[in-house]
C-alpha cells in the first residue's frame, strides 16, 4: 500500500507545482503586458517623456521577472526579450515613433508566447 501513495503523492506534487508555476507565469507576463499598454497609450497621445518612464518602469519590473523565469524558462526566449527591450530603448532616444511601434508589438508577441508555451499540457509535455 506504502508503495502505492509514494508515487501518488510525488505525482500531486508535481502537478500541483506545475499549475502554481503557470499561474505565476501567466500573472508576471500579464503585468509585463500591462506596462507596455500604458507605454504605448502614452506614446499614442504623443506624450514622449510620459511613454519613457513607464517603458523605464517596464524594463525595472522585466529584470525582477526574469531572474525567476530564468529558473524554469528557455535562455533564448528571454534573452531574445533582453534584445528587444534594448531596440526599443535605442528608438526611444532616437524618438523613431515608426520603428518604436514596431518594436513594441514585437516585444508583445514575445511575451505574450511565453506563458502558452509553458503551459501544462499534453503537446508540451510530449
Amino acid at each position: 500500500m506504502k508503495a502505492f501513495f509514494f508515487p501518488l503523492a510525488i505525482l500531486l506534487l508535481f502537478t500541483y507545482g506545475s499549475f502554481s508555476l503557470q499561474n505565476y507565469i501567466q500573472k508576471s507576463a500579464n503585468q509585463l503586458l500591462g506596462f507596455i499598454s500604458q507605454t504605448e497609450t502614452s506614446l499614442d497621445d504623443n506624450e514622449w517623456p510620459e511613454s519613457q518612464k513607464n517603458f523605464l518602469f517596464l524594463k525595472k519590473h522585466w529584470e525582477k521577472t526574469k531572474t525567476f523565469w530564468s529558473l524554469f524558462m528557455n535562455h533564448s526566449e528571454l534573452e531574445a526579450i533582453d534584445q528587444l527591450l534594448a531596440k526599443v530603448l535605442y528608438s526611444f532616444r532616437e524618438k523613431n515613433a515608426h520603428n518604436l511601434l514596431g518594436e513594441i508589438e514585437d516585444l508583445k508577441y514575445h511575451i505574450k508566447h511565453i506563458p502558452k508555451r509553458e503551459e501544462f499540457t499534453l503537446i508540451n509535455i510530449l
